[in-house]
C-alpha cells in the first residue's frame, strides 16, 4: 500500500499528468486531511485534483500502531 502526502497529487495535476503518477503506483491510499487539502483547490486552479474522477485513489482515515 502506497500512502502519499498532498505533494505528489498536486505537482502531477499542475503539469497534467495525473495518469502518470497512476501508472507509477497503480492504487493511492491518502488521508482525510490530504483529501481535503487538495479539494480545496477550485476546479479552473492549477493543482486541482478531481478526487470524485480517480476511482484508484482512496481516501482513508488512518492512525499510527504505536
Amino acid at each position: 500500500m502506497i500512502i502519499s502526502n498532498a505533494t505528489p497529487l498536486i505537482a502531477f495535476a499542475r503539469i497534467e499528468q495525473i495518469s502518470l503518477l497512476q501508472k507509477v503506483v497503480g492504487e493511492l491510499v491518502i488521508p482525510v486531511a490530504v483529501a481535503q487539502e487538495i479539494t480545496a483547490y477550485q476546479p479552473s486552479q492549477s493543482g486541482n485534483v478531481g478526487l470524485e474522477k480517480l476511482p484508484w485513489i482512496e481516501v482513508r482515515s488512518l492512525q499510527s500502531d504505536q
